[in-house]
């Protein structure tokens, strides 16, 4: 029962994700076609219970009206997709990805109605920045929110571990020079890594100071945007938090102080716990 049950929300989450790929590519169109999705039963995401018989009225990529179809005014010369009792609920958004410049993997997210993926690494950061921007521009792929690669220390993670590409700070003033620049090419968000290396099993790896993770920080937030720690143990957590970062990605593997989760839920930090690579 419990196979037939998901197989079922699969094929009413493609159907949905059709009609809304439908509604995308004729929003293309004339810029005054409107489409009204009816017959669908919406899951507005509030935590409202489920709507039976909703209807949605997109006009140029905005929703203009959403509710009972008895309540909805459906303009005239109107497209109307009649659902047939699937469901409509508000796209996923998967916070921490990476390998995301591929199309065939975006098509992929989209498919399965993830309709935003946040790549918290990649490399040269020009390149990455400009497949974003075309990417976005066509509806069957999930948008990406680009961080670009990893600030760290010289010698550091993931440069250490993984070889490849990162930029790096030594200091609290090349560490506000770096986060500008990477700013300036069109990063969305930064990522700065904070791992000392005990999950790998060899000797302390080099990284940020708090001094140089708090540069980072600023800079972020007197652009408007926000900071991303890479983080695998308790007393690279304490750092980050010092550090007044916005988000921690990954799951720490040892016990994680009651002290910390308040501090984190004090400031209001997210927690990706990214549990499966």
């Amino acid at each position: 029962m419990r196979g037939n049950h998901l197989a079922r929300v699969t094929l009413l989450a493609l159907l949905v994700l059709a009609a809304l790929l439908v509604a995308c590519s004729l929003m293309r169109g004339p810029a005054t076609q409107t489409l009204a999705l009816v017959n669908g039963t919406l899951i507005d995401g509030t935590g409202a219970d489920p709507l039976p018989d909703a209807a949605l009225v997109i006009r140029e990529g905005r929703i203009l009206a959403v509710g009972a179809r008895a309540t909805v005014a459906i303009p005239k010369r109107t497209k109307v997709i009649d659902l047939r009792g699937a469901t409509i609920l508000p796209g996923f958004f998967n916070a921490h990805v990476h390998q995301a410049y591929d199309l065939e993997h975006l098509a992929g997210w989209a498919r399965e109605g993830v309709t935003t993926v946040r790549d918290l690494g990649g490399w040269p950061p020009k390149e990455v920045f400009a497949f974003r921007d075309k990417a976005g521009k066509n509806p069957k792929y999930a948008r990406i929110a680009a961080a670009g690669p990893f600030i760290t220390a010289p010698g550091g993670y993931p440069i250490a571990v993984f070889g490849g590409h990162a930029l790096t700070a030594a200091s609290p003033d090349e560490a506000r020079q770096v986060a500008n620049h990477l700013l300036d090419q069109g990063a969305d968000i930064i990522k700065i890594g904070l791992e000392s290396g005990a999950i790998f099993g060899r000797g302390a790896l080099p990284m940020l100071s708090l001094e140089e993770a708090k540069a980072i920080v600023d800079v972020a937030h007197e652009r408007g945007t926000r900071v991303a720690a890479h983080v695998t143990v308790s007393k690279d957590l304490e750092l980050a938090i010092n550090a007044g970062v916005d988000d921690i990605a990954h799951m720490v593997t040892d016990p994680v102080p009651d002290e910390l989760v308040w501090r984190m839920v004090a400031e209001g930090l997210y927690w990706e716990p990214t549990l499966e690579l």
